[in-house]
């Protein structure tokens, strides 16, 4: 991690996960770093790897610059480790996380109303960096989740901005995560290519274990083939499981696939969702849709589970909840 002198307040820190915003990122990640440091709109820098490791670094950096904003660089990844320090900082006023969406999915920013800038060049960019320093503002909904029997508001909780699962989705990245270490690849190659392989091969294998809910207090039995809850409506790149967005209603989303029929029914169905939502034509969500304020989550043995696109901690038993309004983030004006 590498951070500038604090000297004094300042309306802005960058976090930035230096791995997504090299090799082809690197030109347009310049761009948006020269244009951010233009008229020392920017403080401290901190880098970050995206996985839960530099948190506690951006939290103190948080709290000896009194930032009024904290730019996330980098990928859903980047996002959440940067919500869950803002959440963690205990300021008088949190400052507002606003993104420069330089990772591979983006589902967040993308949701919000950004353009990925791996993929949209200098317009990206500008669209970003003007969105960071002079955005409108508003707040949205986060989830909270707790291991085991912690229960929710306790001290270590994780928070998640656009999604959590378990299931088969979990095991799909869990599966990419160890072929990427076997084959020795980096974590620079393990985009889409390598998450198509692992969707491939898991769908051929047995997933879901029993597993005991309670959705809002009453119990729910199932297989558990895939539990996602949502927040923000693009999940996985390219699929639209809402038909606008509504992370700011004080309900999460949650998806139960009974099966593999079922998940690649739905699958497909909210795939084509997002086709038609990107040529401006209209939509329903999903009928199988649950609004929810809380998920609890008991399981025959522990599981793997994903946050926000990341490998998360395995466990036996999950609590779920909503934080309504509880992040403000800058979006385009």
């Amino acid at each position: 991690m590498g951070n500038s002198a604090i000297c004094k307040p300042h309306p802005a820190i960058v976090v930035v996960n230096p791995r997504v915003c090299a090799a082809h990122n690197a030109r347009t990640w310049q761009l948006a770093l020269a244009s951010l440091r233009s008229g020392g709109s920017v403080g401290a820098e901190v880098n970050t790897s995206a996985d839960g490791t530099h948190i506690e670094d951006i939290v103190r950096v948080v709290r000896e610059s009194r930032p009024e904003v904290v730019i996330a660089a980098g990928g859903d990844g980047t996002v959440s480790d940067v919500v869950q320090a803002i959440m963690l900082t205990d300021v008088a006023e949190r400052p507002a996380l606003a993104i420069l969406p330089f990772g591979t999915a983006n589902n967040v920013a993308r949701s919000l109303g950004m353009i990925s800038c791996r993929h949209g060049g200098e317009k990206a960019v500008d669209l970003a960096v003007a969105t960071a320093l002079n955005g409108a503002e508003r707040q949205i909904d986060l989830g909270r989740i707790g291991l085991g029997r912690v229960g929710l508001g306790r001290v270590g909780q994780r928070h998640f901005v656009g999604s959590f699962a378990l299931g088969i989705d979990a095991d799909i990245l869990v599966t990419r995560n160890r072929l990427r270490s076997r084959l020795r690849l980096g974590a620079r190659l393990g985009g889409y290519p390598l998450y198509l392989w692992s969707c491939a091969v898991n769908l051929l294998r047995p997933h879901g274990t029993p597993a005991r809910l309670r959705v809002d207090g009453s119990a729910v039995t199932s297989r558990a083939y895939n539990l996602l809850i949502t927040n923000t409506p693009i999940y996985a790149g390219e699929f639209r499981f809402g038909s606008d967005d509504s992370s700011d209603d004080g309900y999460l989303d949650l998806h139960l696939f009974e099966g593999p029929l079922d998940y690649l029914r739905r699958f497909p169905a909210a795939w084509r969702r997002h086709v038609r939502h990107t040529r401006g034509l209209p939509g329903r969500a999903p009928r199988e849709r649950q609004l929810v304020r809380t998920v609890q989550v008991e399981l025959a043995s522990p599981v793997a589970c994903q946050l926000d696109g990341e490998e998360y901690e395995s466990a036996a038993s999950y609590e779920i909840g909503v934080v309504p309004r509880a992040l403000t983030v800058r979006v385009p004006a």
